[in-house]
């Protein structure tokens, strides 16, 4: 054969090549990560989840510091305002006693004739001490709603743990087949050469390359 006739068999062959050796690999857009060159669709997405799982570590390890913060404010907001009970709760106990005392002194005072105290101060000491009553109420009351506040914080924490690690997972799973061809231009075809194989066709039917040793039995007779 000539240059010419190579040449046009080595076009044949690259566009062969080109049209029928093209590859199939899974991509995952999200994760940014192809799938190896005939893994199965299955293993590339059990491979996507540990990258997927260590991505969200990653995300989950930053909303519980973004929370950490916020709750260690609020913890602190609590410990107060529990200090404000122990505090509320010291005054009602003094103003009970001192309410108490006034009470004490002008009955003795009124059976023996001692120092007595005023009504109008004895009734100001026993509303104190109502008014004290009550300020525990209230501190207990702000302590109740902080915890509260505290307990849906965590509840907010989880879910958005929660979120990022479907988030992540949910990305493991936006696969999608991508065909890839060879490119023309990476293609090359080694010289082209034809040989002819001389074949003998027995009576049977059956082929015997000539270009091998001669069996040691025949098969009847064969035609070139």
């Amino acid at each position: 054969h000539d240059a010419k006739q190579e040449a046009a068999w080595q076009r044949e062959l690259k566009g062969a090549m080109y049209r029928q050796h093209a590859a199939s690999v899974w991509h995952c857009k999200p994760l940014k990560t192809y799938s190896n060159l005939g893994e199965p669709r299955e293993a590339f997405i059990a491979r996507l989840k540990d990258i997927a799982a260590e991505a969200a570590g990653d995300d989950v390890a930053k909303v519980e510091a973004r929370y950490d913060k916020k709750l260690a404010t609020l913890d602190e907001r609590i410990r107060k305002a529990e200090q404000r009970v122990d505090v509320e709760k010291a005054q009602y106990s003094k103003a009970k006693r001192d309410g108490a005392l006034s009470l004490a002194t002008t009955l003795l005072g009124g059976l023996f004739g001692g120092r007595k105290t005023s009504g109008a101060t004895t009734a100001r000491r026993a509303n104190s001490a109502l008014q004290q009553r009550g300020d525990i109420g209230r501190a207990k009351e702000n302590v109740a709603a902080l915890n509260t506040q505290r307990q849906s914080l965590i509840t907010e924490r989880d879910e958005a743990i929660a979120a990022a690690r479907e988030d992540a997972m949910a990305e493991a799973r936006d696969v999608t087949e991508i065909t890839v061809r060879p490119r023309k231009g990476d293609l090359s075809v080694k010289p082209v050469k034809l040989i002819w194989l001389p074949f003998a066709v027995a009576a049977n039917a059956t082929a015997r390359p000539l270009y091998e040793p001669l069996p040691s039995s025949g098969g009847g007779a064969e035609s070139v």
